[in-house]
């Protein structure tokens, strides 16, 4: 687990933590951004998701969005077209002030792999 902070504007910084695994296939990535209060309550979930999401396809394309829940927490689900060769699946939430994003990143078709849904779906909340 790599932990970070990244620059939220207005001189601040928000904390970062990151795991990664690689393979020969894909990547995988679970990143959770704490937001302060002053953001979290900004706005509502979906206008949140949508900016994020916006941020994050700058520049590219993106295609193939849905919303889902985790929970009665929101969600979206889209594949990033970072080029003809290299396509990432992600998933955000927002829960409780934090971003979540899982995300997979390879081949064209990597979101319909069944190792992509696997680790989709295998993120939980813990209770604690």
């Amino acid at each position: 687990m790599n932990a970070t902070t990244v620059s939220i504007g207005n001189n601040e910084t928000a904390p970062v933590a990151e795991a990664v695994l690689g393979t020969p296939d894909a990547t995988y990535q679970v990143v959770y951004t704490s937001y302060p209060r002053r953001i979290s309550g900004a706005a509502s979930a979906d206008v949140l998701l949508d900016t994020f999401r916006n941020n994050m396809a700058s520049g590219i394309a993106y295609r193939g969005e849905g919303k889902l829940t985790l929970g009665r927490f929101p969600g979206r689900e889209f594949v990033l077209v970072e080029t003809a060769v290299r396509h990432r699946a992600v998933r955000l939430y927002w829960i409780r002030g934090r971003l979540y994003q899982l995300l997979v990143t390879g081949k064209p078709g990597i979101e319909a792999r069944p190792d992509t849904r696997k680790f989709f779906d295998s993120f939980a909340l813990n209770a604690a």
